[in-house]
């Protein structure tokens, strides 16, 4: 798919959240619009036993996003009702090669299908991939999203949204920078020279929030050393939940779950302009430049990948290599050409790379660097410093309800971690495209 993004240089004004919240108006034609059309057709088909109207429908949404797991499912149960009982255990094979792993109690339809070999594939992808090394744990309940580091000292910044602060680590011990207002989280955090830039949004994971107020949605700009707000950026044209956040090379970009939408604050100062328009994405979470900053490369929780031509407004939906599926991606982070993923949509847990052709248009293959394995749960934030990967490994998601109210007298600790990465070769591939904004009005 490949749309141009008219209203990627269209002010908010001239336009009428693991914070999974769907958009509110999906375009049909988009990629999204005709999947979601497409598996709402197979699975009713399904559920009414029509079996060729739900293989037809299945792979025809197949065609648009064929790493869903969701579709590579209903595509077995379909054949397995049509009679084709190798074409299912091909969709089951490839839903395992993807690293999915499948409660079969769930799908006693597909009990025909099984046998030792994606016995043993299954097994597998529910086993734990390598190791990291816990680097801060912090014991009260703080639901930890958003991690900045400062690259020459070593100091971390973590958002709490339980208890709506951004807080410094000092000796291993959370010190509030901040404290935001009541009901209000911190969720993106990324440094930019001395500031530390924050996307706060409420929400009723965080304390003192309440319904009956207006939603809260903004950025903050705030001095590292002192704590003071120098800047604060929002967008009252519509409600916004403000999720991930990035500094770009001339710019600041930050996800919008709730609408669906990127927005982006040129050179960082005046009013955010709409870059993705609401309708084509359902969650978009993370965002990450290439080196030349001229391609942004976004997340949507619930459709994968999609590339942006900065100088153009170009958008492409970027294919998944046979071995991964690229739904359920949070943050992003690069490392070199490739691409850092934290992937918390799909169980276990993971952490992969990517590996980036030079023009960032393809993906040439997909690693797993970590998966499951006591500590990693509901991973978030990430930060590659130098070659190592810091990033929110153990969040506290998994131990709040809803409501924000703990699950248990004893939540396990919010846990920092790190990965060593490979070293950058001396000649990393690069790719440049003409560039014609290095400033904007």
């Amino acid at each position: 798919m490949s749309a141009v993004l008219a209203a990627g240089v269209m002010a908010c004004t001239a336009l009428p959240v693991p914070m999974l919240v769907l958009a509110q108006t999906v375009d049909p034609d988009s990629d999204l619009g005709r999947f979601r059309a497409l598996r709402i057709e197979a699975a009713r088909a399904v559920q009414a036993r029509e079996w060729d109207k739900a293989v037809a429908a299945s792979d025809e949404a197949l065609i648009i996003m064929p790493s869903s797991g969701a579709l590579l499912l209903l595509s077995a149960q379909a054949r397995v009702g049509a009679g084709k009982t190798a074409e299912a255990k091909a969709s089951l094979r490839d839903y395992l090669a993807r690293g999915m792993v499948v409660s079969k109690s769930s799908y006693p339809q597909l009990s025909p299908l099984w046998d030792a070999k994606l016995d043993q594939q299954l097994i597998a992808n529910s086993e734990p991939t390598g190791t990291f090394k816990p680097l801060q744990r912090h014991v009260a309940l703080s639901v930890a999203e958003g991690l900045a580091i400062e690259p020459k000292s070593g100091k971390t910044y973590l958002g709490a949204l339980s208890r709506g602060a951004v807080n410094v680590v000092n000796n291993g011990v959370l010190n509030p920078l901040y404290t935001l207002a009541d009901g209000v989280g911190a969720y993106g955090l990324v440094l930019r020279g001395d500031d530390l830039w924050v996307a706060t949004s409420s929400g009723a994971v965080t304390k003192g929030y309440d319904p009956a107020k207006p939603a809260v949605a903004e950025v903050l700009q705030i001095d590292r050393q002192t704590g003071q707000v120098k800047g604060r950026f929002k967008d009252d044209t519509a409600p916004r939940r403000f999720g991930d956040i990035y500094a770009g090379k001339t710019d600041l970009y930050v996800s919008d779950g709730q609408k669906g939408e990127v927005l982006r604050l040129n050179n960082y100062s005046g009013a955010f302009e709409v870059l993705i328009p609401e309708g084509y994405m359902g969650s978009p979470q993370g965002l990450v430049e290439n080196e030349a900053g001229n391609v942004l490369i976004v997340s949507d929780y619930s459709s994968g990948l999609y590339r942006i031509n900065l100088d153009s407004g170009d958008m492409d939906r970027l294919e998944a290599p046979a071995n991964i599926t690229l739904l359920g991606i949070d943050g992003l982070a690069r490392h070199g050409n490739d691409l850092i993923a934290v992937q918390n949509g799909i169980k276990p847990d993971r952490i992969v790379r990517l590996r980036m052709s030079a023009d960032w248009k393809t993906i040439s293959r997909a690693e797993t660097l970590l998966r499951g394995g006591e500590g990693l749960r509901e991973p978030t934030g990430l930060q590659v410093v130098s070659n190592k990967l810091i990033f929110i490994a153990r969040s506290q998601w998994s131990d709040v309800g809803a409501d924000g109210a703990p699950l248990s007298v004893t939540p396990g600790p919010a846990i920092v971690g790190e990965i060593e990465l490979e070293r950058i070769p001396k000649s990393v591939p690069r790719f440049s495209e003409p560039d014609a904004r290095q400033t904007r009005p």
